[in-house]
């Protein structure tokens, strides 16, 4: 996110294990710029029996993004080990499920042909 303060750790790997590796580039800094921006704003309709999702693209859908919706019943649930897919490769930016009685929690993320 903007503004924000990120740390990195890079592993290199080396061609030649004989020679070492040294760091000294003067920013020691960078400007993450990543290819791909979450979906957003999910947004839920409910109609029916039916739950609507629908989203805006990404940073650059001209990319070939696809979207993979997830769905839990647990709040607190790790992502994305305590969640399931429910879809998968999906290139619309929007998605209907049936509802159920128990109440969802819905994360939709982004792919592309190139990251």
């Amino acid at each position: 996110e903007n503004n924000g303060r990120y740390y990195w750790r890079v592993k290199p790997e080396h061609i030649n294990p004989a020679i070492s590796t040294g760091f000294k580039k003067s920013p020691d800094s960078f400007v993450y710029d990543p290819l791909y921006y979450p979906p957003s704003p999910v947004s839920i309709m409910i109609e029916g029996n039916y739950v609507t999702l629908s989203w805006g693209t990404g940073k650059e859908p001209e990319k070939g993004e696809v979207y993979n919706v997830y769905g839990t019943d647990d709040p607190y649930a790790a992502f994305p080990a305590g969640w399931t897919l429910l879809i998968s490769d999906l290139n619309a930016t929007e998605w209907t499920v049936r509802s159920t009685d128990a109440k969802k929690f819905y994360c939709v993320t982004a792919e592309g042909s190139v990251k």
